[in-house]
C-alpha cells in the first residue's frame, strides 16, 4: 500500500511540473509539440510501473496462495541461472552436457536449497573432472552419470 502511495504522489508532481510547464510555455509557437510531448511524459509516467507486473496463471488457480506462487516463480529462475552457469562452466571446459536435472526448493528464509544435482555428460571418463570443476566453480556437490 505504502507503495501505491508514493506512486500517485509522484504521479501528482509530474502532472504539477507538465502543468506549470505547459503555462510557461503557452505563447511558445511550438506549444502543440510540448503539449504533446509533456502528454506522453504524463501518460508513460502512469503506465510504466505496471510494466514490472507480470500476471502468473498459478496465481488465479484454486488452492495455491500469492506467496506460493511467487516462491514457485523464483524457485525456476534460480534453477534456470544455476542450470545456465553449469552449462557455460562445462562448455569452458570443453565437456558435453546432455541434461541437468535440479531437486531444489526455497526455505522459510528464502533460500535457494539445492537437495539434488544430476548432470548427465557425454564423456563417462570425465565424471571426476566434472565433480571437482563444479565444486570449486559452484560449491555444489554434484553427481554425474
Amino acid at each position: 500500500m505504502e507503495t501505491f502511495k508514493i506512486w500517485i504522489l509522484s504521479l501528482c508532481g509530474a502532472t504539477a511540473i507538465t502543468s506549470l510547464c505547459k503555462i510557461f510555455l503557452s505563447k511558445s509557437k511550438y506549444r502543440n509539440i510540448t503539449n504533446v510531448f509533456l502528454s506522453m511524459f504524463v501518460l508513460l509516467y502512469t503506465v510504466l510501473p505496471f510494466e514490472n507486473i507480470k500476471f502468473n496463471v498459478d496465481y488465479f488457480k484454486e488452492g495455491i496462495s500469492y506467496e506460493e506462487s511467487k516462491i514457485s516463480y523464483y524457485q525456476e529462475g534460480y534453477a534456470f541461472i544455476l542450470k545456465e552457469s553449469i552449462n557455460k562452466i562445462c562448455e569452458k571446459f570443453n565437456i558435453g552436457v546432455i541434461s541437468i536435472e535440479i531437486d531444489s526448493y526455497i526455505d522459510d528464509d528464502n533460500y535457494f536449497i539445492v537437495e539434488n544435482l544430476v548432470i548427465d555428460i557425454k564423456d563417462d571418463s570425465r565424471i571426476t573432472e566434472v565433480k571437482d570443476i563444479i565444486k570449486n566453480n559452484l560449491n555444489y556437490e554434484v553427481n554425474v552419470i
